[in-house]
């Protein structure tokens, strides 16, 4: 690892984001193999020692290095460079996913199919959605039904269901004729298709909907928590947060009633882990007690302690951050602070919004009324009451003209909402299907399937990710299950 203010190299540590360059006590951050630059527009990427190794000729890139490879975009197409800057394969491809095995989901005018790091073609471009593979099957769309083929790319279970998810724990939840079921490996029917909604097993158990009450089962589908609540949430701890008409309360994995405090209801009901939050008051506690003297004369509260070794400091309702050492990183200056997502923090100061980095630069101007990092360079923001999109040069991506804009899916498509209708735009900017329609259902789904469901007026459709009308509903009951249902 090598510091770039002044080219010391140290060992990393790797259980921390950043750390100090033991020379000139600069906050240093890891940087994996190569950093993502923008110039004009354009980005590439460069070593460490400030070699370009790219030219600057991507539209976009998150500059994040997976298993080795991170994506890259020309014009709308996408490919992978290596951690040495090689293009692993050309700019086919309108979508591309990196699964097992170096093999990479890909897609080209909405179909799907399966190639190798070499480009080679595994499984031809025929299906409207390739899940990643689990449990040496991967689910796969075709005519709108789902079934599921091996790793030879062999179709083992036919296409028959409505709906499907990866498998986990030897049985996938899969949809027949409106209702949903367990199927195993060869396609047997495990647990009947009894079920309003099911979500996948997770140690042992599966969260299902009947008659509108809300559950658990084991794999002999047996009713672990009984099918009764009106609201059943399974939490990261394995506690069960149900609601039976008036009375509120925790259950255990057998089902059982499980007694927490004020402060760990509240916990959990945050979505947040009661050893993790515990664990960060006690955190806090003990490093506040170690550097009294430093708290005492800076009259500094810590707030939060976040896992790359930072520290959330307030002062007078402004915050900031100091390190391990109470090195103070950013002064307590700012009304508000997001956590550092990929090197970048989105601040508020003076009732303006903009972003800086680890060393208090400013990336993105206060001149925004709200700032959300989507990822990369990429940030939602809004201005005069409006929405658009810019990157890190401040580079206006998707007009202000938007009343919302939310999720961007794997092929680049931000949902949007215009004069009361929505529509679709891509990552230029470019309205691809445009803002005529009252109502969106499960945006993800266009990840999941390629198609999403729109209302007209009183009318559902479904479409694909061109904008193309596929057929209406028959009935108003659009149902497109999550993977997961917390």
């Amino acid at each position: 690892m090598q510091c770039p203010h002044c080219d010391t190299e140290f060992a990393p540590n790797k259980q921390l984001d950043y750390q100090h360059c033991p020379c000139c006590g600069s906050f240093v951050r890891d940087p994996g193999p190569l950093k993502l630059v923008w110039k004009g527009g354009l980005c590439g990427f460069r070593n460490w020692q400030g070699v370009m190794v790219t030219p600057y000729k991507y539209n976009h890139s998150f500059g994040v290095f997976f298993d080795g490879f991170a994506k890259v975009c020309i014009k709308g197409m996408y490919s992978y460079i290596d951690e040495l800057g090689q293009e692993v394969f050309p700019f086919y491809y309108h979508s591309i996913q990196k699964t097992e095995n170096n093999l990479f989901v890909v897609s080209l005018n909405g179909k799907y199919g399966i190639i190798d790091f070499r480009g080679n073609v595994i499984i031809p471009l025929v299906y409207q959605y390739i899940y990643s593979s689990s449990e040496g099957l991967t689910a796969v769309c075709q005519g709108y039904k789902y079934g599921f083929m091996d790793s030879a790319g062999t179709l083992v279970i036919p296409c028959i269901y409505e709906h499907a998810n990866p498998y986990a724990e030897g049985l996938a939840v899969v949809q027949l004729n409106g209702k949903f079921g367990y199927i195993d490996h060869s396609g047997n029917t495990v647990i009947p298709f009894d079920y309003e909604h099911a979500i996948p097993f997770d140690n042992g158990l599966a969260t299902v909907k009947k008659d509108e009450k809300f559950g658990c089962i084991d794999m002999h589908n047996n009713e672990v928590i009984s099918i009764i609540y009106d609201y059943l949430s399974r939490k990261k701890n394995d506690i069960i947060d149900v609601k039976y008409g008036k009375w509120r309360g925790f259950l255990n994995l057998k089902g059982e009633e499980v007694n927490v405090s004020k402060k760990a209801k509240a916990i959990i009901r945050d979505e947040n882990c009661i050893d993790e939050t515990i664990s960060s008051i006690v955190k806090i506690k003990e490093f506040t007690e170690k550097h009294s003297g430093y708290f005492k004369q800076t009259h500094y509260s810590l707030n939060h302690i976040y896992p790359n070794g930072l520290y959330q400091v307030s002062l007078n309702h402004k915050y900031g951050f100091i390190d391990n050492d109470c090195k103070e990183i950013i002064p307590p200056i700012y009304d508000e602070v997001a956590e550092f997502y990929e090197g970048f923090l989105c601040v508020e100061k003076n009732w303006k919004k903009g972003v800086i980095d680890i060393d208090n630069k400013v990336i993105i101007p206060f001149v925004y009324d709200e700032i959300t990092h989507f990822g990369g360079v990429l940030f939602y923001v809004m201005k005069d009451g409006y929405w658009g999109v810019v990157d890190t040069l401040n580079q206006v991506i998707v007009p202000f003209k938007y009343e919302e804009v939310s999720f961007f899916d794997t092929c680049g498509l931000l949902l949007v909402k215009r004069n009361e209708k929505y529509g679709f735009v891509d990552i230029q900017g470019t309205e691809i299907i445009p803002c005529k329609y009252d109502e969106v259902f499960d945006m993800e789904a266009f990840d999941m399937t390629g198609t999403a469901w729109v209302r007209l007026d009183e009318k559902w459709i479904m479409i694909d990710r061109l904008g193309k009308e596929i057929y209406e509903a028959d009935n108003y009951s659009i149902n497109y299950p999550s993977e997961y249902d917390d």
